[in-house]
């Protein structure tokens, strides 16, 4: 089985195939799991999830949910090293994926604090990104009562 490195670089070169990126989601995810669990591959893992969490896990949202467990298991690990730009890049993508599954309260929550953590980190493309988000969360309950409204 291709490291998550390898399987890095074939996705930067296939990443506007669907059909590529298509046949090869179940070996992508295999492989994140296994550079997880590995602490020298950690690294690498989180990145290739970073690279492709968007594609499957947003985009084709009959995976969402073996997605963002895969996530908050690299969250998890991420939190056990004690490496906190990473949970932080992390929660983004965990914000993301609440957002597409419906969950909008905990994407909003999640959303702030990754604000928070990447002002005080003075991260600014997480903190765009962040931002984005929650106006993405707004113009989502525009016409909609909600606890959004009250807060935003």
């Amino acid at each position: 089985m291709p490291s998550c490195r390898e399987w890095l670089d074939d996705v930067r070169l296939h990443k506007e195939d669907e059909r590529w990126m298509d046949q090869h989601g179940d070996d992508i995810l295999a492989a994140i799991r296994s550079c997880l669990a590995v602490s020298h591959q950690f690294e690498d893992g989180v990145d290739l999830l970073m690279e492709v969490f968007s594609y499957y896990a947003l985009y084709r949202v009959a995976c969402t949910p073996c997605w963002i467990s895969l996530l908050i298991d690299a969250l998890l690990l991420a939190q056990e090293r004690q490496d906190a730009e990473i949970e932080t890049q992390l929660l983004a993508y965990v914000a993301d994926g609440r957002m597409s599954q419906g969950d909008h309260e905990t994407a909003y929550v999640t959303y702030n604090y990754v604000i928070e953590q990447a002002q005080a980190k003075a991260n600014h493309d997480l903190e765009l990104g962040a931002y984005t988000g929650l106006f993405w969360l707004q113009a989502v309950h525009q016409r909609q009562a909600s606890f959004l409204n009250n807060r935003l």
